[in-house]
């Protein structure tokens, strides 16, 4: 997968392997909101919601929710104007 393009929100490169929705997905995970939060707040099925999750840890090298949370806050203290 490519680095995606600056949609003017500043959240792009939050994670550049990961896809659009995959960030979105990961940003709630962030926030410590459990499967079925994330799929009602994002209109996606719980199903979908595992797959994304299950493909983000895949994507990061991690094997739960609480290592791709570390990875990604590290990811994204070291890289300037990266926004939630």
């Amino acid at each position: 997968m490519q680095a995606l393009e600056d949609p003017g929100d500043g959240r792009a490169d939050a994670y550049p392997l990961l896809s659009r929705r995959q960030q979105d997905v990961l940003f709630r995970l962030l926030d410590g909101a459990p499967n079925k939060r994330i799929a009602q707040q994002l209109d996606l099925s719980e199903g979908t919601v595992k797959i994304h999750v299950a493909n983000i840890l895949r994507i990061l090298g991690v094997n739960n929710r609480t290592e791709a949370v570390v990875r990604a806050q590290d990811w994204m203290e070291r890289v300037p104007g990266v926004k939630r």
